[in-house]
């Protein structure tokens, strides 16, 4: 359910290498993330060719709050199914959710459980179909429409 990397650190390349394979077959409109290090893995992409649209995407509550709002959302409007995916599952009943003053909520790593990478993984997938598709409302309902597969 899960791929690995070789090792005791994490080996880019080899990340650069499963990405591309995992998304030959697919049709990347955007893909999100986090700036934090990124730059390891673009390199690694730009050295093998491999190109998607991406799109940086923050980890505090200005980013996080609306994508965290829409997918709580869509799962309880039952408009968003995973598939029982055992790893998604585990990170999910793994999310804690933090707070501000303000009361915007973000995932928050730190008081979470065990494991919550692919529930943040998720979150920023809503986050950047929202941002990409504001202001038209056709791509986000054919987003809706069309199944979300995750593949590991």
């Amino acid at each position: 359910f899960m791929r690995t990397t070789p090792g005791a650190s994490v080996d880019y390349s080899f990340v650069a290498r499963e990405i591309s394979e995992i998304l030959a077959d697919c049709s990347v409109k955007t893909a999100a993330f986090d700036r934090w290090r990124f730059d390891l893995l673009k390199k690694e992409f730009e050295n093998i060719g491999f190109d998607i649209p991406l799109e940086p995407f923050g980890q505090g509550f200005k980013d996080m709050a609306p994508a965290v709002d829409q997918l709580e959302t869509l799962l309880l409007n039952e408009q968003m199914s995973h598939g029982g995916h055992p790893v998604l599952t585990m990170c999910m009943a793994n999310a804690r959710i933090e707070r501000d003053a303000a009361g915007n909520r973000k995932l928050n790593k730190a008081k979470a459980t065990g494991r919550i990478d692919g529930a943040v993984a998720l979150a920023m997938a809503v986050g950047a179909t929202m941002l990409q598709t504001e202001g038209d409302e056709g791509d986000f309902d054919d987003f809706l429409s069309s199944p979300l597969a995750m593949k590991f």
